[in-house]
């Protein structure tokens, strides 16, 4: 019965945080401007340039975070989009 109820609350919990999660991902892709390609176990993805850069180019990446440290990867990303 515990693992039950423990079971409802997770699938709530689900139903509340997956929307919530979503569309802050969207929000951060709007922000940064970074696609994600999400099958890809390294961190890969373009760099799209604003409309308001046309002289910008789409940018590629791939990083492997085996590789680097995670500050290192977030400021690759910041070089990218700055």
């Amino acid at each position: 019965k515990q693992v039950q109820s423990k079971k409802q609350h997770v699938e709530k919990e689900m139903q509340v945080q997956l929307p919530r999660n979503k569309g802050l991902l969207a929000l951060y892709n709007n922000i940064s401007n970074i696609r994600w390609d999400s099958d890809s176990k390294h961190w890969k993805g373009v760099v799209v340039p604003a409309a308001n850069e046309p002289n910008r180019s789409i940018q590629s990446f791939e990083f492997d975070p085996m590789t680097m440290t995670e500050f290192e990867l977030c400021n690759a990303l910041w070089d990218m989009i700055e």
